[in-house]
């Protein structure tokens, strides 16, 4: 189960940067706005955005408990974190 929600989370991920986990930034990503916004500097273009490897959770189901990687980015500008 851990991983379908994984993969789910990771096409997630590729549909908010618009592009696959080992694409580059094309230059129209650089001004295209996305879901995703910086912390700092407030920064929501896709191509300012790049992954920063997974944060470990645990998610209760009725079937008990199932850790998951969740995927995670990062601010080209200034390294924080996207929300």
């Amino acid at each position: 189960m851990s991983e379908v929600i994984g993969a789910l989370l990771e096409d997630g991920v590729e549909e908010v940067l618009g592009r696959g986990g080992r694409e580059g930034v094309g230059s129209s990503e650089l001004v295209e706005e996305g879901e995703v916004e910086c912390r700092r500097c407030d920064s929501r273009a896709r191509g300012r955005f790049w992954r920063k490897g997974h944060r470990p959770r645990t998610l209760g189901t009725p079937r008990g408990e199932v850790r998951v990687a969740v995927p995670t980015l990062e601010c080209c500008c200034c390294a924080e974190a996207g929300r």
